[in-house]
């Protein structure tokens, strides 16, 4: 017996941090009980809402920005069907730390 497939949402971009104006990925981890078969769909959300064109394994953003923070789901597709939105991952987007000096007036 084959299962519809369990997702959760990963970091994949090797534990950096989201920060603004630097690029960000997740990736749709799966597991199933039994032997998994060949996913044939992914599905992503922001905050519930489904994220258009967004279906590939790793959800690519580009150029993070502050509305880019928010609560990602991914669903997979397998032969047997569609998966349950899994576990979910928040992203809160930093700030990009500017250097400055003061002048001398």
């Amino acid at each position: 017996m084959t299962d519809r497939p369990d997702t959760s949402v990963e970091n994949a971009t090797q534990d950096s941090p989201p920060i603004e104006g630097f690029s960000y990925a997740l990736k749709c981890g799966i597991s199933t009980a039994g032997k998994p078969e060949e996913i044939l769909q992914y599905v992503w959300q922001k905050n519930g809402e489904e994220i258009p064109g967004e279906n590939g394994e790793v959800l690519i953003i580009e150029m993070l920005r502050r509305e880019d923070g928010g609560t990602y789901r991914c669903a997979a597709q397998n032969l047997p069907g569609m998966g349950e939105f899994g576990d979910p991952l928040d992203i809160i987007v930093w700030c990009k730390y500017r250097r400055f000096s003061w002048a001398k007036i």
